[in-house]
């Protein structure tokens, strides 16, 4: 089977797409609710998220190290001299992966999973405005029609009279949402304006979880409520801390190296029909595990779920007329049959 829309790697068969898809899927699913609960001081009540979101970077740092010690990156691998010539590029995606995963997590300890997918349920539209702004892109209006319904259901859907609905929670995945919106967008501008080698997945994930890492250090080493709390609970909990830093770590790690496999074996289009497919599963558990019940958040639901789909159909449309094979048109050199 032939991945389709230009980013499959070649032929792979339906069992192997199929494993990839639910590797992926999987994964997504269970770090969702799983950092949901360990972030959560009525669950596993590990409420330090830099310290959480840290070991994140940690293992992705070590585990995409070992992948390109595997298998050598065209570019090589990493170097003082290379982390150098791609330092700012670097710098500039880390600061957005900082800013969204430590948000998102401290999100998770504030309010509940429903209302932190509505509200990142956002990041299309946000994208869409960045691109058009930084990028210079336009958009067909179907697709713009389509972002701006996810928006106005997503905004409908969410349970404001819900007293676990806080202005704090809001505004923390707010500026995840912003900041993981603009990562694709900064990533794209800075890829396509140099004329430097571009890094292989494993590479770049390398050089961002560095700096992130460093960023959160930095926070976690300044910040004595962070610090102590932290070592406080792995020294008063070792077993439950460390089993839930191991296993969050290796998921995450897992995860982001899932989302590159499952884009060689079928296409990005793939990986971004699956996602909001996913996306449409997440919203509907975490909504009934939660208890919404009002009939207006339930129809924003709906209607959100609606322009979800219609969203993924359009920009699956785009993306196979973008991958179509140019037609010449006949000339005078071009011979009529």
């Amino acid at each position: 089977m032939v991945g389709i829309g230009g980013g499959g790697g070649g032929n792979y068969s339906p069992f192997i797409i199929g494993l990839a898809f639910t590797i992926y899927g999987s994964l997504n699913l269970f770090l969702n609710f799983f950092n949901k609960w360990a972030l959560k001081s009525d669950g596993g009540n590990f409420t330090y998220p830099v310290f959480y979101s840290m070991c994140h970077m940690i293992t992705s740092l070590a585990g995409s190290w070992l992948l390109m010690f595997a298998k050598k990156p065209a570019t090589g691998m990493p170097t003082f001299e290379q982390f150098n010539f791609y330092k700012w590029e670097a710098l500039s995606l880390s600061l957005c992966t900082t800013v969204n995963i430590t948000c998102n997590n401290a999100s998770l300890m504030i309010i509940g999973l429903f209302v932190n997918q509505i509200i990142k349920a956002l990041a299309p539209l946000l994208s869409m405005i960045f691109s058009a702004i930084i990028l210079k892109r336009t958009y067909e209006k179907k697709i713009i029609a389509s972002v701006v319904v996810i928006a106005i259901a997503a905004g409908f859907a969410v349970p404001f009279k819900d007293p676990s609905v806080t202005v704090l929670g809001v505004l923390f995945v707010s500026v995840a949402t912003f900041a993981s919106s603009a990562k694709p967008v900064v990533g794209e501008l800075l890829m396509s304006v140099s004329d430097k080698p571009k890094l292989a997945p494993a590479a770049l994930v390398f050089y961002d979880s560095c700096f992130s890492a460093v960023f959160m250090l930095i926070y976690w080493l300044s910040v004595p409520s962070e610090r102590e709390g932290s070592l406080t609970y792995l020294a008063t909990n070792p077993a439950e801390g460390w089993a839930i830093i191991i296993l969050g770590s290796l998921a995450a790690f897992g995860y982001n190296m899932s989302v590159f496999y499952f884009t060689m074996v079928a296409s990005a289009v793939a990986v971004m029909v699956a996602t909001n497919l996913l996306k449409v599963v997440l919203i509907t558990v975490s909504a009934i595990l939660e208890n919404v019940r009002d009939p207006l958040n339930w129809g924003g639901i709906i209607v959100f779920f609606i322009a979800v789909v219609w969203y993924a159909y359009l920009s699956f449309e785009a993306k196979m007329k973008k991958s179509a094979p140019a037609t010449t048109a006949p000339s005078e050199k071009t011979p009529l049959k």
